[in-house]
């Protein structure tokens, strides 16, 4: 509740106790003047007599009060009521600002999750390496090079493996991959043949996380599959 309405609230409640006090004093008034006029009789009267005055005389006033008290209790009861009506008003008021507030706040972290998402793929991005096919190069021996360029983060411990087939790739450099620099992977020419071959390129970025990428390769064709999945293995 505000100060303005606890103001009213108990200016009202004041009004009646400041009328009984008014109307109390203006009838203790004119029943002393009626003693002072009539001083000699009232000193004649016997105690009985005297009593039965006092208590008449009384009577109003306690009528009075009682009167008061009622009106008095019903005012209190009608301000009490009001008080409850405008705190609740003042609770729903403040739960329709919780829960704007909690909306607003939900919307910042959904903006916040999906800046740390971003922010996750643009780091991930940017510690990947990036391998440009280069020309291929078979040997006389059998041997098939695959030559790259690296454009993207640098490496090391780098190291490949034929999906599915147990035949060893060689990789060179392998301790250590810069930027700008090229990539070899050589292996037996007969295990392509025909056919389609995915080599799986294992590393780990300049942190030490361990990351891959994915190499699909004809006699005709190399290119690098695409991450498929943001973030570590």
């Amino acid at each position: 509740m505000n100060i303005a309405a606890e103001k009213a609230l108990a200016a009202k409640s004041n009004s009646g106790v400041i009328a009984g006090a008014i109307g109390t004093a203006i009838y203790v008034s004119l029943f002393a003047t009626y003693v002072y006029r009539n001083w000699t009789k009232v000193v004649a009267l016997d105690p009985n007599a005297l009593g039965d005055m006092i208590a008449g005389a009384s009577a109003p006033l306690a009528f009075l009060w009682l009167v008061l008290g009622y009106f008095q209790q019903q005012r209190e009861l009608r301000l009490n009521t009001e008080a409850l009506r405008l705190q609740a008003t003042e609770l729903v008021q403040q739960t329709d600002a919780l829960q704007k507030q909690h909306a607003e706040t939900e919307e910042l972290v959904k903006v916040g999750q999906a800046q740390l998402r971003l922010s996750n793929i643009q780091y991930n991005q940017s510690m990947r390496i990036k391998l440009a096919p280069k020309p291929s190069t078979a040997y006389s021996s059998g041997e098939t090079v695959l030559v790259f360029q690296n454009n993207g983060a640098p490496a090391t411990d780098v190291h490949a493996s034929i999906l599915g087939v147990q035949t060893p790739v060689l990789c060179k450099p392998n301790a250590y991959l810069g930027r700008e620099t090229q990539f070899r992977l050589i292996y037996e020419s007969k295990i392509v043949a025909d056919k389609t071959v995915k080599i799986l390129v294992e590393y780990r970025d300049e942190v030490g996380n361990p990351r891959h990428c994915e190499i699909e390769a004809t006699n005709a064709n190399v290119r690098v599959l695409p991450n498929v999945v943001d973030g570590l293995i």
